[in-house]
């Protein structure tokens, strides 16, 4: 039996691209411009307040992998469903070669163990800041 292999959708790879530059550029933006601004003003209000933007700023930044996990999640089970890696449908950034049968599925399993342990991090460290963090604070 021949192997099966996905060619690379162009338009897809030069659309990660420049995500991923936006993300870095965003990124840099945030560490440069915005986190020392957020400090600054930090400073300025009351500690009552501050305590409560920073609980929620925490939480945000936390829950922000939850949903790539809940796609991470998605794409392990079509895989698994499907018993092929990549799944149908699927536009890949570089030529793949295409997994069939038992080996798909367990990647698909181990794919959807993953985003499960994502999702969970996620959630725990965001409830975790809402509410240990302000008890420890409160010593």
């Amino acid at each position: 039996m021949a192997e099966e292999i996905i060619h690379a959708d162009k338009k897809a790879r030069k659309k990660v691209l420049i995500l991923v530059v936006l993300a870095g550029i965003a990124g840099a933006g945030l560490a440069v411009w915005i986190a020392p601004a957020y400090l600054r003003y930090l400073q300025g209000i009351e500690p009552g307040r501050a305590v409560v933007l920073v609980k929620t700023t925490l939480v945000i930044l936390f829950l922000a992998p939850a949903p790539i996990g809940a796609h991470m999640f998605g794409l392990g089970r079509k895989a698994a469903r499907e018993e092929r890696f990549p799944p149908s449908g699927l536009k890949i950034i570089r030529d793949t070669k295409v997994i069939t049968g038992r080996p798909a599925v367990i990647r698909g399993r181990i794919i959807q163990t993953l985003a499960t342990v994502m999702i969970l991090l996620s959630l725990s460290a965001a409830l975790y800041c809402f509410l240990i963090l302000p008890r420890i604070w409160e010593w």
